[in-house]
């Protein structure tokens, strides 16, 4: 129970570091014709923040889901729509920021340390717990293996049609197109007392 809290509470407040870190650092408006001209915003994000316990299948995940609305206070005091842009170009940024601060929100909390984990051969390392073993998770992935057996398939056909390995853009949407090829329908809601 003082894990689970812990881990709550360092996830509420990287969350927040977050939604702070996109205003200051992914958040602007445009004006003048066409939206030539990027500009800065008086005030932050008008939003709200879904925190959900797990995936489609009922498997323990716990992730986030912030609908920002469109509209943001120019420096002018006029209500402007956001650039839309750069925001989605910062997602990723955003997102690998979150993940940062909360294991080493975790790990300062319960005298953990942190190390990086090749998750996918060739690709770009993430962050874990260090002596994590993640065998535990393996009961609880059936919606990663699904992905991932998609993907495979995908990745033949792309090899096969085109001679090649997939780009990155590419690649991409292959990913993107085996994630909702394999995604169930939406569940009825339960609490996180009901999941645990």
């Amino acid at each position: 129970e003082d894990v689970c809290r812990i881990v709550m509470e360092c996830d509420e407040e990287a969350v927040l570091e977050t939604v702070t870190w996109i205003e200051e650092h992914a958040l602007a408006t445009r004006t003048g014709i066409n939206g030539v001209a990027q500009e800065d915003v008086k005030g932050g994000l008008v939003a709200t923040l879904f925190r959900h316990h797990d995936n489609r299948l009922g498997e323990p995940l716990l992730h986030h889901h912030l609908v920002v609305a469109n509209k943001v206070l120019g420096i002018d005091g006029k209500w402007r729509s956001i650039d839309g842009k750069l925001l989605y170009a910062m997602g990723v940024a955003a997102s690998e920021f979150y993940n940062q601060v909360v294991v080493e929100k975790v790990c300062a909390r319960l005298g953990l340390e942190a190390e990086e984990r090749e998750v996918t051969p060739g690709k770009r390392p993430v962050m874990g717990i260090k002596g994590f073993d993640r065998g535990v998770l393996e009961p609880h992935s059936k919606r990663t293996r699904d992905i991932g057996t998609r993907l495979e398939e995908l990745l033949q056909a792309y090899r096969q049609e085109h001679g090649k390995e997939p780009g990155t853009a590419a690649r991409m949407a292959l990913i993107q197109q085996a994630t909702l090829e394999t995604r169930p329908a939406k569940k009825k809601a339960r609490s996180l007392a009901q999941l645990r």
